[in-house]
């Protein structure tokens, strides 16, 4: 076996002995592995987290428009074994909901989870502080979804067709 992954297999191996995901090695010190069922994020972030992976760095998202789904990516750190493992679940777009992971990685999952609900809407269920980081008092849809066009809502809300200086922002 290849020493400089060896870290990267055993991880990768155990996953695959207890929870039957698929996943792959990236690079050296780089591991993603692909849940199948979005009820088993939770379940699966506590034993990673018991298996060294301490620290959750970020949740991104992905908005996939036509196939109506979005795949969600938590970036977990183990400090130890300096391994970077990126869990991916995918989840409905029309009805975004799955388990929050604040009981596992506490206040840095919290505001994770809220930039994700504030930009896409998606419901973290057990996450009892959703509420806006940066969009106060925003009336418009998730604005980092693929289908919101943002030139028609930035024209209709802060521009005055009227406006000689404003009138190149809209079309003839």
């Amino acid at each position: 076996m290849d020493k400089t992954l060896s870290d990267e297999k055993e991880i990768l191996e155990k996953i695959k002995d207890k929870f039957k995901y698929e996943g792959n090695i990236q690079r050296a010190k780089r591991v993603w592995v692909f849940i199948n069922d979005k009820d088993e994020l939770l379940t699966c972030s506590k034993w990673l987290k018991k298996e060294g992976f301490i620290h959750l760095s970020a949740i991104s998202v992905s908005d996939w428009l036509e196939e109506k789904e979005f795949k969600l990516d938590y970036l977990l750190w183990s400090f130890q074994d300096k391994i970077l493992l990126v869990l991916t679940v995918k989840i409905d777009r029309e009805e975004p909901i799955i388990d929050s992971v604040t009981s596992v990685w506490g206040n840095n999952a919290q505001a994770h989870e809220r930039e994700a609900w504030e930009f896409f809407k998606i419901d973290f269920k057990g996450n009892k502080n959703l509420t806006p980081l940066f969009t106060d008092n925003w009336q418009g849809p998730p604005p980092f979804r693929k289908d919101f066009d943002w030139h028609k809502y930035v024209r209709e809300n802060h521009y005055n067709k009227n406006n000689e200086r404003e009138r190149g922002y809209y079309e003839d």
